[in-house]
């Protein structure tokens, strides 16, 4: 009645929750409402009764249930008995075309001659279910001939079984025949009896039949027994016994099987009845209130009986299938038996157990070859012993993997794949651990996914610990591939990890009040119990482990790995990334070179860490491991971190992380200075000059100056927030590329103001153009703003958007500013390179053109890149060397401050008459020029100003125009310009004459194609439009830009565009310059 009402009330809390609750997760609904009916139709309590037998007192266990009616039977066999047995085939003969399906499905050439053994089967219906499945299966197949065989190792039994099996053929028409001559589907199904002991097997030919199925063969020969266990009640309405396993932990080398005949756990009122049974044969309680006594059935595997039995079976068939209780793989293990499939039982009932001692040859021949394409300079026989190193790590996983292997060349691959990944993941735990190993194949259901669409292997691994139980689960989902398959291989394995990782992430850690977690637990409670290897000296809490676990008592790890080797000699790609849309799951793709030394590292038994992660930026091995408790939603005050074995070992270091990098920086190819960049421990990029004084000893046109650049240079911050920064952008900027099925090997990286700047390999596999279609899906799904992308010769140099952008001081840059002061200074320094963070400088004089133009919108930093070119001028040259004429429309609003500088003559012009007449003069002082030139037979300014004395030498003339966009409008001011520009374009350079005009929009209409034509160097800030960027700059990607002095230069003489950011002069700076200079 207790039991009764205990399900009633499991039944109303679900109803009451569906009724009142506005949403009811159940998780996977399918597989809850299996477990619940699975429940349900358990017993709960009593499971072991006391039963009277000639007046002695019997122990009696549940054996089948009708209803809330129990059915229970003695749970050892009794010896004398000869009557088949009445229990119910169905799940029995289910298991066994399952298997046989599985069978065909890797030996089709099977099919016209299936043989299947039903080794002592004491159940007269089976064979009988078995024919009924097959024939429902394969009516419509002409193919299909099956044998089923029965053989008995106790003759009596075989006779007794043959002649219920003949009687109930005659009872039943439409039952099968066993006679071999019917004409029907029945002839192609046939029953034989098989009297005598099968001898061991011709090793040529192999085993004469295809399966054997036992059922309950080996745990008839268990024995009653009574183990002391542990006295923890718990309150009776929160005890459901069907989700406890009835297996009791057991040492890997044990040659025991111990099976608990009731629930290991119980309640007060529960233990009270158990200790009353106990008493009918185990005499009064002890009086111990920490342990009490549970029944029992116990298999000793040393038994000769039991290996009678496996030593038959296995010299009968090919593939041995134990659907049993006790029967556990580790036993089988023991007795040199590969295990090819090992299905669990949710909690409790029968294993499935499939197992096989048939030759490995031609999957190690396989393999050898596989092997020996990657030139790993062993010996013929090391070779071999290679090749049964993997073959044995495979069967330790799972013996399907060498099955699989051993039928198909491409399962071949995967068990390699596997054996590395499992290998790989196991050297990132420190120290002598436990460890569970699960092929995931054979846990589908359990899953809720199906086979050879999940991951591959789980890894279980607890531990205990100052905080409490740790477990560990890693998921493992490997390919090993040639490289023409990659891009799809890549996608699935992602998707079979993500998909297999997200189901068992939400059904630890999800929504707190989702129906199925303690069901989770409980079946990862089983895992721990069943699979968790330990050694007979070893006395792990296993008991302890699996009441935590159940209770949520305990933190969980759940970390993810794709494992992509690549053999083909062409690949060199090692990458590594983490994976989009599930947390803590990771990528790695090795090349040729990383899988030839991995095996090798494999086959040596050494450490692979090293190997694993030197090709990789940021090592995912290295990442800590972060536990978290069940049943809750994930909060940081619950997380414990701590690292990884791979992130412990010191002589590690990631490829992109050296303790300096340094970096031409570019300045005036006239000087020989040397300039580098240094990348400092903080991934920032910082420029170094040594500054080299001129022949006089001076470097700035009034000595005066270098006080005030030393007195306003600031010094540059490193934050923790932009090195954390500029980490994930990297990370993230890999495994967006790594997903759209683009090459990843970052070269170097380095944070600009504007931008973290990553440099790629360039290949086939990564182009320009490749990333720049995809620019805005970086921006949609990864969160990164692309802002350039430039080729460099065998690199993709890419610029990402920093968040929030530094400020770049002029004073700052005019210290690592280093000219030669001789004749005056035409190499202006303008702004700092995105590219490698040198000064970037404005040459009209040699190297660039004699004209520039300058464009940006409003707030693009146009008129502070003027004001800085206006201030180099002055503080780099005396009012002898250098004459600047202002022009501005706009009434001179932005150069007040510049007025009275001595280099400025008369002061800003803003009257249009004033600028033509201005220009026109321009073009006269160029004709007298040239006419000086010829008298002093001299073919340039700086070869005149040589030849003559001081007081004759002529200084350069900066035109700079602002705004000229507003008078070109008017059409005669129009005229007068481009006829003005045009005469000055080719021979001013000679004459040491410069133009730089400056305009928000220099749209077609105000900037006439021969003016555009003569003002060969643009220097163009953001713009409004991708149209006005490309007649400004003569291509896209100026509307891109930042703003607030993001520049992108187009300099003749330089091979391709340069973004570039233009520092800021604080007005106490630029007041001071020009205080300084005016003084002088």
């Amino acid at each position: 009645m207790a039991a009764i009402a205990r399900k009633a009330q499991l039944v109303g809390e679900i109803i009451q929750r569906l009724l009142t609750e506005k949403q009811v997760e159940f998780g996977d609904q399918r597989l809850y409402f299996k477990e619940l009916i699975r429940e349900l139709e358990h017993p709960f309590y009593p499971e072991v009764v006391i039963g009277w037998i000639e007046n002695e007192a019997h122990l009696l266990s549940v054996t089948d249930t009708v209803g809330d009616y129990s059915l229970h039977e003695p749970p050892v066999q009794q010896k004398k008995r000869i009557a088949a047995t009445n229990e119910n085939p169905a799940p029995a003969a289910a298991r066994v075309i399952e298997l046989l399906n599985q069978y065909v499905k890797l030996h089709p050439h099977e099919r016209a001659n299936l043989s299947l053994v039903l080794f002592n089967s004491d159940s007269s219906k089976l064979p009988q279910a078995v024919v009924n499945k097959i024939g429902t299966l394969h009516e419509d197949d002409e193919e299909v001939h099956c044998q089923i065989i029965l053989r008995h190792t106790e003759s009596k039994r075989l006779r007794h079984l043959y002649q219920e099996i003949i009687e109930s053929a005659d009872e039943d028409v439409d039952s099968y025949s066993p006679s071999e001559a019917t004409q029907d589907f029945l002839a192609r199904l046939r029953i034989g009896i098989l009297v005598d002991q099968a001898a061991p097997p011709d090793p040529k030919d192999g085993c004469p039949y295809d399966v054997s199925f036992s059922q309950d063969v080996i745990a008839r020969h268990a024995e009653l027994d009574w183990c002391l266990e542990a006295y923890s009640p718990v309150p009776l309405d929160e005890l459901i016994p069907p989700r406890w396993s009835r297996r009791r932990p057991a040492a890997k080398d044990d040659l025991k099987s111990i099976v608990y005949l009731c629930c290991p756990v119980q309640s007060k009122e529960t233990w009270a009845f158990l200790t009353a049974v106990t008493t009918f044969k185990k005499g009064d309680w002890d009086g111990n209130p920490d342990a009490r006594l549970l029944p029992v059935r116990q298999l000793d595997f040393s038994n000769s009986q039991t290996a009678q039995i496996f030593e038959e079976t296995h010299n009968l068939a090919n593939w041995v299938v134990n659907y049993d209780e006790l029967l556990d793989r580790r036993q089988l293990q023991n007795q040199s038996v590969r295990i090819i499939r090992y299905k669990q039982s949710a909690t409790q009932g029968r294993n499935l157990v499939i197992s096989s001692k048939a030759s490995s040859g031609l999957l190690k021949t396989m393999l050898k070859s596989r092997l020996r394409q990657l030139l790993l300079d062993l010996s013929d026989e090391d070779y071999d012993k290679l090749a049964e190193k993997l073959i044995d790590d495979a069967n330790a996983i799972s013996g399907d993997l060498a099955l699989r292997a051993a039928k198909r060349g491409r399962s071949a691959n995967e068990l390699i794949g596997v054996v590395l990944s499992r290998y790989l993941i196991r050297h990132e735990f420190t120290g002598e651990r436990y460890f569970g190993w699960y092929f995931l194949d054979d846990y589908a259901e359990w899953l809720g996914q199906r086979e050879e669409q999940i991951a591959d292997l789980m890894i279980v691994s607890p531990e205990e610990s100052d905080d409490g139980l740790l477990i560990s689960i890693v998921v493992s989902e490997a390919k090993f591939i040639n490289d023409s398959s990659l891009a799809s291989k890549k996608k699935e394995s992602q998707k079979q990890l993500r998909d297999t990782v997200r189901r068992i992430y939400e059904a630890l850690f999800g929504n707190p009040n989702r129906l199925d977690r303690e069901l989770w637990l409980a079946r990862l409670s089983d895992l721990v119990l069943d699979g968790v290897q330990f050694s007979a000296g070893q006395s792990p809490q296993v008991s302890v482990w699996r009441h935590a676990i159940r209770a949520g008592e305990c933190k969980i790890m759940l970390r993810g790995y794709s494992h992509i080797f690549v053999h083909s000699s062409d690949f060199s790609d090692t990458n590594s990334f983490p994976l989009e849309q599930v947390e803590n799951c990771y990528q790695e793709v090795f090349a040729r070179k990383e899988l030839r030394d991995l095996i090798l590292t494999y086959w040596n038994d050494d450490n692979p860490t090293d190997v694993r992660n030197r090709e990789f930026d940021f090592p995912p091995s290295d990442d800590d491991h972060k536990f978290l408790p069940p049943t809750s939603v994930k909060r940081k005050v619950d997380t414990i971190s701590r690292r990884s074995s791979a992130g412990d070992i010191s002589a590690h270091t990631p490829k992109n992380a050296p303790d300096k990098i340094e970096m031409p920086v570019r300045t005036n190819e006239t000087l020989e200075n040397n300039s580098s960049l240094e990348v400092t421990d903080n991934g920032i990029a910082e420029t170094i000059v040594d500054p080299i004084d001129s022949s006089d000893g001076t470097i700035w046109a009034f000595s005066s100056l270098e006080l005030v650049v030393n007195r306003h240079v600031e010094e540059r911050q490193v934050t923790e927030a932009d090195t954390e920064w500029l980490n994930q952008t990297v990370k993230q900027m890999k495994t967006g590329l790594q997903q759209f099925n683009l090459q990843a090997k970052l070269k170097s990286e380095a944070m600009t103001p504007n931008a973290a700047l990553l440099k790629f390999e360039g290949s086939s596999h990564l182009t320009i153009d490749q990333v720049a279609k995809r620019q805005s899906e970086f921006m949609t799904t990864h969160g990164l703003n692309i802002i350039s992308i430039q080729p460099e010769p065998g690199i993709v140099s890419i610029a990402i958007a920093r968040p929030q952008r530094e400020v770049v001081d002029l004073a700052t840059i005019w210290k690592q500013w280093t000219h030669v002061k001789c004749d005056g200074n035409q190499n202006i320094a303008i702004a700092v390179q995105e590219n490698d963070g040198s000064i970037l400088f404005l040459d009209p004089s040699q190297k660039h053109a004699p004209h520039t133009l300058i464009a940006g919108s409003t707030g693009s930093g146009k008129s502070v890149l003027m004001q800085n070119i206006l201030l180099g001028i002055a503080a780099t040259n005396t009012p002898q060397q250098a004459e600047i004429v202002l022009i501005d429309p706009k009434q001179g609003v932005d150069y007040f401050q510049f007025e009275d500088l001595p280099h400025l003559g008369g002061g800003v012009i803003v009257n249009d008459q004033e600028a033509i007449t201005r220009l026109q003069k321009l073009v006269v002082e160029m004709d007298s020029r040239y006419l000086r030139f010829k008298n002093a037979r001299a073919n340039n300014i700086t070869s005149y100003n040589a030849k003559v004395d001081a007081s004759d030498r002529m200084p350069t003339i900066w035109l700079i125009h602002d705004e000229f966009a507003e008078w070109m409008m008017v059409e005669e001011y129009k005229d007068a310009v481009s006829t003005t520009v045009q005469r000055l374009g080719v021979k001013a350079r000679a004459a040491g004459i410069y133009l730089i005009f400056a305009a928000q929009r220099p749209d077609a209409n105000v900037m006439p194609m021969q003016l555009r034509a003569n003002l060969g160097n643009r220097l163009i800030l953001r713009v409004d439009s991708d149209g006005t960027s490309e007649i400004a700059l003569g291509v896209k990607g100026a509307e891109k830009l930042l703003g607030k002095g993001h520049l992108l230069a187009k300099l003749e003489g330089e091979s391709s565009l340069i973004y570039a950011q233009v520092p800021l002069a604080s007005d106490d700076f630029s007041n001071a310059i020009i205080e300084a200079t005016i003084k002088r």
